[in-house]
């Protein structure tokens, strides 16, 4: 047997696939970097906008970034997680796609773990027109499975083509020596019968070795089912709100920020008596403190019929005027209100309210103060009661405690 062909074949075989891996990496490193490149271009939008949202404007920090972050880098272009933090790491802002990004390993800012190959953190610091500076952090997605999807696909199409290739060579080299071993069967003698066995293992090692490019298709990736957990535990399908699971940590994030800042923070709790979570009523409800209060994120799900409402930098007169606005334009007609407008069918709500009013205190607490005027509110439905506390009496109860 004439072992050319089958070396020949082999050394053409390790060629083409080493050939193959070679476009297959730089192709996904030229992909990486065309999207690195687009991440660093919105990282950088976001800092436009927050100076240029910042600048003439009386908002809070943490809503100059939120704004900036959505109208700048809308979270469906592969961002995984953004945050905005101060010197002293109080957190302004932060967003997630996924809590799993998040490392809450008892750090005092926010740290992310992700996949350095696929993701990409971008950090830097803006200065704000009023002197403080801003720290900015925020992870992409560099390399999706769509990504890699249409490169394997392509390489798989190169295998597919190869694997024909050979195919198509062996069926040849499987029939052509017929014609030639029977001549020298002719000529020879009965020692070519006896010698023509040896060629035959020839053709099938020709097959297999050409079926086994054939088996390239295993290594594509397996079809995503698009139920991969994206934003998963970070809204709530029933109402597009933060779900209850966040309120008391974000609560104590936001009161951190507040102390931290010298700013006062209010919450409100707001209960619909014939309300049913899960309902379409309930989902209109939602809809409605969202369309009026504007952040999903300062918006939580409570109980089966009620709702919790964050204000930061806003004292408690101020959060009552804004929920009785809330409470007028939800009451009104539709039209010029339709933002704020919800069905009858979910009862006279009741709302209850405490603040920090200057105080070191826990969002556990500022909770109870709240859920405490709300139940006043429920002896009145339509009523909005607000818990004021008393700084100095509360310094007192707590060198009282203390003692």
């Amino acid at each position: 047997m004439k072992r050319g062909p089958a070396l020949v074949y082999t050394v053409v075989t390790v060629l083409f696939f080493l050939a193959v891996t070679t476009v297959l990496m730089v192709r996904l490193g030229s992909v990486r970097e065309a999207n690195l490149t687009d991440a660093r271009e919105r990282f950088v939008r976001i800092q436009t906008e927050i100076v240029g949202t910042a600048t003439g404007n009386d908002l809070p920090i943490s809503r100059v970034v939120q704004r900036a972050f959505r109208s700048a880098s809308p979270p469906v272009e592969g961002v995984v997680a953004f945050a905005a933090y101060g010197l002293r790491e109080n957190v302004e802002y932060l967003w997630a796609r996924n809590r799993s990004v998040l490392d809450e390993t008892g750090q005092e800012g926010p740290r992310f773990t992700y996949d350095r190959v696929t993701q990409a953190r971008l950090s830097d610091s803006v200065r704000l027109p009023d002197g403080s500076s801003l720290i900015l952090e925020g992870v992409y997605t560099v390399l999706d499975r769509n990504d890699m999807f249409t490169l394997l696909r392509d390489a798989l199409i190169a295998v597919l083509a190869f694997a024909l290739m050979a195919v198509i060579l062996a069926v040849i080299t499987l029939l052509r020596p017929a014609p030639q071993a029977a001549a020298e069967a002719g000529s020879v003698g009965p020692e070519a019968h006896e010698r023509q066995p040896d060629a035959a293992p020839r053709h099938p090692d020709a097959q297999d070795s050409s079926a086994a490019p054939r088996n390239a298709p295993d290594s594509r990736p397996p079809a995503g089912d698009g139920t991969d957990g994206i934003d998963a535990g970070l809204f709530s399908p029933q109402s597009g709100l933060s779900p209850e699971a966040h309120l008391e940590k974000r609560l104590s994030l936001e009161l951190e920020r507040a102390a931290a800042n010298d700013q006062d923070l209010s919450i409100c709790f707001v209960e619909y008596p014939k309300l049913n979570r899960g309902s379409d009523t309930y989902r209109e409800v939602a809809s409605a403190l969202l369309g009026f209060f504007g952040f999903e994120d300062l918006i939580f799900e409570y109980g089966r019929r009620s709702f919790c409402v964050l204000f930061p930098n806003m004292n408690l007169h101020e959060a009552i005027r804004l929920v009785e606005d809330f409470q007028r334009r939800s009451a009104g007609p539709t039209g010029a209100s339709s933002d704020a407008s919800v069905p009858p069918s979910a009862g006279r709500p009741a709302f209850g309210l405490s603040s920090r009013n200057g105080r070191l205190v826990e969002g556990g607490r500022l909770m109870r103060e709240a859920r405490e005027a709300l139940g006043k509110a429920r002896e009145i439905p339509g009523r909005v009661m607000g818990f004021s506390p008393d700084p100095q009496r509360y310094r007192r109860y707590l060198s009282e405690t203390e003692a």
